[in-house]
């Protein structure tokens, strides 16, 4: 099994691959905005929406508690396949409790399928 998370554009729109697994997204948006001293502020985030009507925001990119955190500086590399992501869970159109930090695939993959069920997250029981 693949361990990173990848944009893939499709015939029928974006997915966003985790893992060997393809969820077609909701919406996805990206930015790379120049800062100064050839500092770099980039950022990707892909909705998911689930059959229970939760959402899951999935945020890789400079400061998001991704393997990016610190892809801002110069010395440091942007990954569009990253290995960890930070996830957020919406409902509603709101955000559900606190978002989770370094996610890795295997527990993406089990937080997307607690979603699916309408099963809330409470704690991750995968190690990452």
């Amino acid at each position: 099994m693949s361990s990173t998370f990848q944009l893939v554009e499709s015939e029928h729109g974006s997915l966003l691959m985790v893992g060997d697994r393809k969820f077609p997204c909701l919406s996805y948006e990206h930015s790379d905005l120049d800062g100064v001293g050839g500092y770099m502020y980039r950022f990707r985030r892909a909705l998911l929406m689930f059959e229970s009507g939760y959402e899951a925001s999935i945020v890789w990119g400079s400061y998001s508690y991704s393997d990016n955190y610190d892809s801002s500086n110069r010395y440091n590399e942007f990954t569009e396949t990253p290995e960890t992501v930070e996830i957020g869970v919406i409902k509603d159109g709101e955000l559900v409790g606190d978002p989770l930090g370094y996610v890795s695939v295997k527990q993406a993959l089990e937080i997307f399928d607690n979603l699916n069920c309408g099963r809330l997250p409470t704690e991750l029981t995968v190690t990452p």
